[in-house]
């Protein structure tokens, strides 16, 4: 553990600010997802217009982790942090005041930019403070925090839209900013050895991470997921507003019960591990999604608790897969490249996220439908190129380690 430089947080305090920053991102995803429908109405545009406020976000907070990582490896953790919060807040406040869904669509792509900054280098800074089964400890317990904000927001949004327009769900991201700004000046640099190479020498680390072909097969299979993940996130609104006829805060509270069980996922994972072994777990990970695809075309169009019920399983495998498989892709990287590739394994998830979004928003006609097959197809195919996968050296020897400081540790 590597502590040097801080004056306010310890090991504690650290993962607090850095899943602060990093759920202003579920927060400015979820928060306003009940308005979609309406927006749709107040602009007098498509669906899949108001989509691309979603879908652009995504592929912009995907494009900016690429740009912040590597230039938090030369100049800092800390600045980069800063820079993007600044422009979150700002952004924030803009989507507040825009006046059409083109302006929109355009303050939320500055938004994505500014919320990417935090996203980029939090596995970069848990890496440069902790090691091992710490970091893994690390990781489940800051995306467990980030996971609190998608069972809050969409039902906060909900009952908020009962008292002000959508307008003012944007200004409270834009407080949400300052807080994170107040937290992030009171953070002492982590970077232990910054790179002395020119800008573009250090955006090309992106390439030289990438060619590590086994990096980037865990990149690819771990981030598959997130395909019918955020196809859903993107069609919920619509599913439950306009083909069950919920109400906005009917829908909120139905997203509510199901994002409880994202949370679930990172201490399930922790706690399944001392018993079970990890390849297993992220094997029945993978399955559970090939397993809600069956569920949904069985029972997902009969209403909305069907389809809640079909939808549930597929919730807590991504966050159960996420502590493992981002510290075995971490572990294929030197320390020096941390910054490039904690940016990658952040930016991926959110590339195949905005996938899955543009998919459903071509299919809105049978939305449930869709889901079903994108989780059919991704639930197999990863549960086969896990399995193998699995018992390679390059995988199998962090997943012994790992078991091996377990019981030690147990």
């Amino acid at each position: 553990m590597h502590l040097q430089g801080q004056r306010f947080f310890g090991p504690a305090g650290i993962t607090m600010v850095v899943a602060f920053v990093t759920a202003l991102l579920p927060s400015s995803i979820d928060l306003y997802l009940p308005a979609l429908p309406g927006l749709s109405e107040e602009f007098a545009t498509s669906e899949a217009a108001v989509n691309l406020t979603l879908i652009l976000f995504f592929l912009g907070m995907a494009g900016s982790m690429l740009f912040w990582g590597p230039l938090s490896d030369k100049y800092g953790r800390k600045p980069v942090l800063l820079a993007g919060l600044a422009l979150f807040t700002a952004s924030s406040l803009a989507c507040a005041a825009a006046g059409s869904v083109l302006q929109l669509i355009l303050f939320r792509i500055l938004q994505s930019l500014g919320a990417g900054a935090g996203v980029a280098v939090n596995n970069a800074i848990l890496k440069d403070v902790f090691t091992g089964r710490q970091r893994e400890r690390a990781l489940a317990a800051v995306i467990t925090m980030i996971l609190i904000a998608p069972v809050v927001a969409p039902t906060l949004g909900g009952f908020l839209l009962q008292l002000m327009p959508w307008r003012g769900l944007f200004v409270l991201l834009g407080c949400l900013g300052l807080v994170a700004l107040g937290l992030s000046l009171l953070l002492g640099e982590t970077i232990h050895k910054r790179q002395d190479r020119n800008l573009l020498s250090t955006l090309a680390r992106m390439g030289a991470v990438l060619k590590n072909p086994r990096f980037t097969f865990l990149l690819a299979i771990f981030s598959s997921p997130m395909l019918p993940a955020m196809a859903f996130v993107a069609a919920s609104s619509y599913i439950f507003i306009q083909d069950f006829a919920l109400s906005e805060v009917q829908y909120g509270l139905y997203y509510m019960v199901i994002s409880v069980f994202r949370v679930l996922g990172p201490y399930l994972y922790i706690f399944l591990s001392r018993f079970i072994p990890s390849r297993h777990i992220i094997t029945a990970g993978f399955s559970t999604t090939l397993i809600t695809g069956i569920l949904l075309v069985a029972f997902g169009s009969l209403g909305p608790v069907w389809f809640t019920a079909a939808i549930i399983p597929l919730i807590p495998a991504g966050p159960m897969l996420r502590p493992p498989g981002v510290n075995l892709m971490l572990e294929q990287q030197e320390l020096e490249d941390a910054g490039s590739a904690s940016s990658i394994v952040n930016s991926a998830p959110f590339i195949f996220g905005g996938t899955g979004m543009l998919f459903i928003s071509l299919g809105m006609e049978w939305p449930v439908l869709l889901l079903a097959l994108m989780c059919a197809v991704i639930g197999a195919a990863t549960t086969v190129l896990w399995l193998a996968a699995a018992r390679r050296p390059f995988v199998a020897s962090v997943l012994e380690r790992s078991s091996q400081e377990e019981s030690i540790k147990g």
